[in-house]
């Protein structure tokens, strides 16, 4: 079941990023994708540092007042997002001291990964010295982790997050670490419950890591429990490999499409 909120919308990620990356946070957003927070085992090996901050940290999920405004107002903000500069220090330190605040900010995850892809393919950009502090010049050395690392920090902090799970996925598949990529899809399903939105989302990462068989049964999942996006079911369809589900299997998920959507229907007296 999905759970609600009344706490301020998840802001949609920038339009500099990977369409698939948007489709999986969009989604994720439009269906109030919030989970209570998970076990904090905080296990990380010695390389990625310790999740413990003198700022939270805060599940980026459940924490959309003001203590995600404040970061978002002075460090993840939109130039910062869109990579086109600091504001306290030179990219990726605000990237950075976002993701120790809230480990799990799926927008920062995104954007600390097309950092470090960009500064691979070429030499680093001159530094940005907008609004720069001296006080501030370890939010750079402090954001000199690898990628990997700061996706363990994620999924170490909430293991229950599949959102952030599925774009660590993402990431090992682009990098040809598809057993690692594999293991965090399954353990983004261990975590799906009966949420439509979890299941299509894991579908639109499994097609994209050619797990065609593993797609075709996450989307007849979503449908059967009642979401009714499309796209990944079209694009099934276009590299052929749609196929309705079996008749025996659609009548065995349509109660549970139906509680769903009754459990998803407001309460006669909402609280907004």
């Amino acid at each position: 079941m999905l759970a609600r909120h009344n706490r301020s919308p998840l802001r949609p990620p920038s339009a500099g990023a990977h369409p698939a990356v948007r489709g999986l946070v969009a989604s994720a957003i439009a269906w109030g994708l919030l989970a209570a927070s998970g076990s904090q085992a905080q296990t990380l090996r010695g390389e990625c540092g310790t999740i413990a901050n003198h700022y939270g940290p805060y599940d980026y999920r459940v924490f959309q007042g003001p203590k995600l405004d404040i970061v978002e107002r002075y460090h993840f903000t939109p130039k910062v997002e869109a990579l086109a500069g600091g504001e306290t220090t030179a990219l990726p330190g605000d990237i950075g001291y976002t993701l120790r605040a809230f480990p799990n900010h799926h927008r920062a995850l995104i954007a600390m990964a097309r950092w470090q892809d960009r500064a691979a393919l070429q030499p680093p950009p001159r530094q940005d010295t907008t609004r720069q502090r001296r006080s501030n010049d370890g939010n750079s050395k402090k954001a000199a982790l690898p990628m990997n690392c700061w996706f363990e920090r994620a999924v170490v902090f909430q293991p229950n997050d599949t959102v952030a799970r599925l774009l660590y996925a993402r990431w090992l598949y682009k990098h040809g670490k598809k057993d690692e990529g594999r293991f965090q899809i399954d353990m983004a399903l261990q975590h799906a419950g009966d949420n439509p939105v979890t299941h299509y989302n894991i579908g639109l990462v499994a097609l994209e890591a050619d797990l065609h068989d593993l797609a075709l049964a996450q989307a007849h999942k979503a449908q059967a429990l009642g979401n009714p996006q499309t796209a990944l079911r079209e694009s099934l369809q276009a590299q052929k490999r749609w196929r309705e589900p079996a008749p025996a299997d659609a009548a065995a998920s349509a109660p549970a499409a139906a509680g769903t959507a009754a459990a998803d229907a407001p309460a006669s007296s909402p609280s907004q």
